[in-house]
C-alpha cells in the first residue's frame, strides 16, 4: 500500500469567536521526535490555554504508533478530532498540533 509522507511543515490559523487556533503540521519519524517538536511550538507560545496534539507514525491503514492529548479540553474533544483527520486522510508519518 503506497500512502503520501509529508515533506514540509505547514502552519493554518483560523480565528473563531474571539479565538486564535494555530494549527502546525508535519512528518515525524518516532514519538520522541514529535514530543521535542511540540515542546518547541509551546516555548514559542507560552500565553496559549491549550497545546491539543495528534500524531500517527507508518502506515495510516496500519499505524505503528499513534497518540492525541487533550490538554485541558474536555477528554477526546480535541486530541481524538485531531488524530480521526490523520486517519482518515491517509497520510503516513504526521504529527499535528493546534494551539489556541
Amino acid at each position: 500500500m503506497s500512502y503520501p509522507i509529508p515533506t514540509q511543515q505547514t502552519v493554518a490559523e483560523i480565528e473563531i469567536k474571539k479565538s486564535r487556533f494555530i494549527a502546525y503540521a508535519r512528518g515525524i519519524d518516532s514519538r520522541s521526535e514529535g514530543m521535542a517538536w511540540l515542546d518547541e511550538i509551546k516555548a514559542q507560545y507560552p500565553d496559549a490555554r491549550h497545546h491539543c496534539w495528534a500524531y500517527l507514525i507508518g502506515n495510516p491503514a496500519c499505524a505503528a504508533n499513534a497518540g492525541m492529548g487533550d490538554d485541558g479540553e474536555p477528554s477526546g474533544t480535541a486530541g481524538k478530532p485531531i488524530l480521526n483527520v490523520l486517519n482518515h486522510k491517509g497520510v503516513g508519518y504526521y504529527t499535528v498540533f493546534s494551539k489556541k
